[in-house]
């Protein structure tokens, strides 16, 4: 997204939300996640920033993951799917 898709999406918009997992602070611990994701939330406040936007930043993935296997974000292969 560049800051100008931005700026043709918010017509009417008071606010933003952006969802991260915590991977995109911290990573530790031997973790699989690609890190670099906090450079672009940072970018993305400050154009919201820009255009008078309010920013809701959603935690959406916690240490200990929801789910019993890698994350898709992950550089982990994700489990074989089977078809019945």
């Amino acid at each position: 997204m560049k800051m100008t898709d931005l700026g043709e999406l918010i017509a009417g918009l008071t606010h933003i939300r952006i969802p991260i997992g915590y991977w995109a602070i911290d990573v530790s611990g031997g973790e699989p996640y690609i890190q670099g994701s906090l450079l672009y939330l940072i970018e993305a406040v400050a154009w919201a920033k820009e255009f008078g936007l309010e920013v809701m930043i959603d935690l959406h993935s916690a240490p200990g993951s929801q789910v019993s296997h890698p994350a898709r974000c992950s550089r982990r292969t994700p489990p074989q799917q089977t078809h019945r």
